[in-house]
C-alpha cells in the first residue's frame, strides 16, 4: 500500500478511536502543530475564538457523565486569567471510582474518584484542572487510551537506555513504559502553564504537589524519580563493568596473562549483576505503576515536576528572576516567557 494511503488510513483510525471513546469529541489535535510554545498558544487561541460549545456526552465508556456547575465556576476562574479567555470549555464529572482527570480539548473530565480522594480540597481540584487546561493551551496531542504494560519492552528499553544513560532519557522511557499520555516536555509545559493559571486565579499552585503525594501507590516513594535514580545508577555501573571487562579480555588475548583473564571474568560477573539490577528496577516499576491510578499512569509525578511547580511559584512571587529560572531549567523559563507574551502581548 502506498505511504500516502497508509498515513490517511492511520489518521482515520485515530479519529474513529476518538469518536468511539468520547462522543462529545469535537476535534483532536494531530500532527502539523507549530513547534514553539508561543506559536502553539497562538494556534489554540485562534482555534477557540470561533469555537462553538461542544455537546455534553451522556456517557464515557459506559460511565455516566454529568455537567458540574460548581466545578465550572472553578474552571471559569482559570480560563478568565488564561490566553483562552472567553472560550467555552466545559467541565464534566465522570461517575468512576478511579482517580483520573483528562481532556480531549473541548472539555475537562474529572472522575468522581478523584474528587472523593481530595475531599473537596478546592486548591487540589483547581490545580489538577489547571494542569489539564495547560495541555489545551499548549495545543498538545491528546490520547485518552492508556497503553498497557508490555513485558517484552524491558529488553528493548534496556538497549535504548544503555546507549544514552541520562536521567532525562530514562525518565522518558519509564513514562512510555507506564503508559503516559504526554511526553516529559509536554508535562513540564502543562505544569508551568497550570501553575501560572492557578496562582493568577487565586488558588494555591503548590496543592498539586500535595495531590501527587495522595496518589502515590506506595507512601514514602516518589515514583518515577525513585526508579529513574535506581536505573541510572545501575546502568552506569553496568557500562563501567562492561568496559573494564572488554579492556581486560583484550589484554588477556594480547598477553596471555592469567591475571588479566581473571580480572575480565570478575568484571563480566559485575556487569551481569548490574544488568540484573536494571531489569529488576524496570520490573519493579512495572509492578508499581500497575497498581497506580489512571491519572498517575498518564501523568506520572516526579521530583522534576515538583521542582517545576516550585520554581514557577517563586518566579510569580518575584523571588526568582528570569535569569535564575533559566539556570534552573531553560525549558521552564521559555514556557514562562511564552505565557507572559500571550497574557501581556504589549510588553
Amino acid at each position: 500500500m502506498p505511504l500516502k494511503r497508509l498515513i490517511v488510513k492511520w489518521r482515520l483510525s485515530v479519529f474513529s478511536v476518538c469518536v468511539a471513546l468520547l462522543s462529545g469529541c469535537a476535534y483532536l489535535t494531530t500532527a502539523f502543530v507549530p513547534n514553539t510554545l508561543d506559536q502553539r498558544i497562538a494556534a489554540a487561541q485562534k482555534q477557540w475564538r470561533g469555537a462553538k460549545e461542544s455537546d455534553q456526552p451522556v456517557s464515557l465508556q459506559g460511565k455516566q457523565v454529568a455537567y458540574s456547575q460548581n466545578l465550572q465556576s472553578v474552571l471559569d476562574r482559570l480560563i478568565q486569567v488564561s490566553p483562552l479567555q472567553g472560550s467555552r470549555i466545559k467541565v464534566y464529572v465522570v461517575e468512576d471510582d478511579t482517580v483520573n482527570a483528562f481532556t480531549e480539548g473541548t472539555g475537562i473530565y474529572m472522575n468522581s474518584g478523584l474528587l472523593k480522594l481530595t475531599g473537596g480540597n478546592a486548591d487540589q481540584v483547581a490545580t489538577v484542572m489547571a494542569h489539564e487546561l495547560g495541555h489545551i493551551i499548549a495545543n498538545h496531542i491528546r490520547s485518552q487510551t492508556t497503553r498497557g504494560i508490555v513485558s517484552s519492552m524491558v529488553p528493548v528499553l534496556f538497549q535504548q537506555m544503555q546507549a544514552k544513560p541520562t536521567t532525562q532519557t530514562i525518565a522518558g522511557e519509564l513514562m512510555q513504559l507506564g503508559g503516559a499520555a504526554y511526553s516529559r516536555n509536554d508535562e513540564k509545559e502543562a505544569d508551568t502553564i497550570g501553575t501560572i493559571l492557578a496562582y493568577r486565579a487565586g488558588f494555591n499552585p503548590l496543592a498539586l504537589i500535595d495531590f501527587f503525594s495522595l496518589i502515590e501507590p506506595e507512601q514514602g516513594k516518589t515514583g518515577l524519580s525513585d526508579f529513574t535514580t535506581q536505573i541510572v545508577s545501575h546502568l552506569a555501573q553496568y557500562k563501567l563493568a562492561e568496559q573494564r571487562y572488554t579492556d581486560n579480555i583484550e589484554e588477556f588475548r594480547r598477553t596471555g596473562l592469567p591475571e588479566a583473564n581473571q580480572t575480565a571474568l570478575h568484571w563480566k560477573s559485575v556487569a551481569e549483576q548490574e544488568r540484573a539490577q536494571v531489569d529488576a528496577s524496570l520490573a519493579g516499576f512495572k509492578k508499581y505503576i500497575a497498581s497506580a491510578s489512571p491519572w498517575y499512569r498518564s501523568h506520572p509525578p516526579s521530583n522534576e515536576r515538583k521542582d517545576t511547580i516550585r520554581w514557577v511559584v517563586e518566579r510569580m512571587q518575584g523571588k526568582m528572576s528570569d535569569e535564575e529560572l533559566g539556570k534552573k531549567s531553560k525549558r521552564v523559563a521559555d514556557s514562562y516567557r511564552a505565557m507572559e507574551g500571550a497574557l501581556f502581548p504589549a510588553r
